[in-house]
């Protein structure tokens, strides 16, 4: 009986004492000396697993763990797990929560986010708001800023459809960097790069501030491209008249194609 009381003192001061786990206290009290495999620790005479009485031990002795396992504790489900839920990131046995340390994060590790919710986006292990100059976000999976090369190759801005501006001399025309403009087109200088404008309708060239030459039917008038008037000759004993009706000045003539194009 006095030796078991012994034990029991002897036991709880045992975080002052930092014995080893192979001599615990009660060993000593008992006058036994054993040592327990990795894991266990020798309590009532026999040798027990420590995480039996100190959660996620990997080895121990008698004043509690002295090193812990991988696992980490959910706070979820109050049990220990490999591997946190999504989430949450294991660090120091304990999962806890994405959000609390990368703000706008869905998943994480314990180094950086991996992926982010919608606004956000994921760049360098981080949910931002705004994507960083060259790269787009990207609105599914990881919701990661992804290059805008994977676009366009010459694309220096873009959405995940299409290039905003265009890089090397290249021409922005309808979301695609060109290395010429196509016809009815003409190449403008903006603030963000070189576009190719669309020439007025009826145009086939043009520059800025004219049209060069225009499809048939029509000819160049200053900035735009007008019809084109057409002369008619007379026949014999008809009016000749450039109108839309016709009237004539004689019976010969019977119907308006009697005066025919010149």
């Amino acid at each position: 009986m006095f030796r078991s009381l012994v034990a029991t003192a002897l036991l709880h001061a045992a975080a002052a004492q930092g014995l080893p786990a192979s001599e615990s206290l009660e060993e000593r009290a008992v006058g036994v000396l054993r040592t327990c495999p990795t894991g266990q620790y020798f309590l009532t005479s026999k040798c027990v697993p420590c995480t039996s009485t100190f959660d996620d031990a990997a080895t121990c002795n008698s004043a509690g763990a002295l090193t812990r396992s991988t696992k980490f504790l959910d706070p979820t489900t109050k049990r220990c797990v490999s591997v946190c839920p999504d989430g949450f990131y294991g660090k120091n046995n304990v999962c806890s929560p994405c959000s609390g340390r990368w703000l706008g994060s869905s998943t994480c590790t314990a180094t950086g986010a991996t992926a982010c919710r919608s606004p956000r986006f994921l760049t360098d292990g981080k949910c931002v708001t705004a994507c960083p100059a060259g790269t787009f976000g990207a609105e599914t999976g990881s919701r990661a800023c992804t290059p805008c090369s994977q676009v366009d190759f010459h694309a220096t801005t873009c959405t995940s459809t299409k290039a905003l501006s265009c890089a090397l001399r290249t021409k922005l025309y309808r979301g695609r960097c060109l290395g010429n403009c196509p016809s009815a087109t003409f190449v403008s200088s903006t603030p963000s790069g070189l576009i190719c404008s669309d020439c007025p309708i009826h145009a086939l060239t043009c520059t800025a501030t004219e049209v060069l030459t225009c499809e048939e039917g029509f000819g160049p008038a200053g900035d735009t491209c007008g019809p084109k008037s057409k002369p008619y000759y007379r026949i014999p004993g008809v009016a000749s008249s450039a109108a839309t009706i016709f009237r004539f000045s004689s019976t010969e003539a019977t119907t308006e194609r009697q005066c025919v194009d010149f």
